[in-house]
């Protein structure tokens, strides 16, 4: 909340948090808030499977191998469901260092979080690394559903059945 301009929306401000690095202290504190927060709304509503909770992640944070440990700590502190923890990356991210990332990626995997693509379409799209990357969720951006053009509703539709193909989820922002 800035007190003149009210809220400043994340695509306002998480650019720079990533061009002064300060994304990666926010991003871990983001992270432990979300656990946290999921683990309160997971006793408070007890529920099979357990309410879960998404955290976008940055290609910096990713980038860092102390991040799988910073999940796991965040996971065992708060004694979440690793599965009822999304970690949403885009594909921009993923693509960073694409071994680097298929490393972390993984270790994250084994650690039982789902991973998911966040702004699906908008990045790079190839079909040859969204069936060699370890995720469980497409989120299909919000721009595709807010054209009315009957060609991008077919491109909607192209995405959610890609998904089914590769057995993952499908999600309209």
């Amino acid at each position: 909340e800035h007190p003149v301009r009210g809220t400043i929306q994340p695509l306002d401000f998480v650019p720079l948090l990533e061009d002064t690095g300060l994304i990666v202290p926010v991003g871990r504190h983001i992270l432990w808030e979300a656990c946290e927060w999921a683990a309160e709304m997971q006793r408070a509503i007890p529920r099979d499977p357990p309410l879960s909770m998404a955290v976008n992640v940055s290609a910096c944070q990713l980038q860092r191998p102390e991040f799988i440990q910073e999940v796991r700590a965040a996971l065992e502190s708060t004694q979440i469901v690793p599965s009822s923890l999304t970690l949403e990356l885009t594909e921009s991210v993923m693509m960073q260092d694409m071994e680097v990332s298929l490393m972390r990626l993984n270790a994250l995997r084994e650690l039982g979080v789902k991973l998911a693509i966040d702004d699906f379409g908008t990045g790079y799209s190839s079909l040859n690394y969204i069936r060699s990357l370890p995720v469980d969720i497409l989120k299909i951006d919000r721009s595709f559903l807010a054209d009315p053009n009957p060609e991008v509703e077919h491109l909607t539709s192209a995405i959610i059945q890609l998904a089914r193909i590769f057995n993952l989820k499908s999600v309209a922002e």
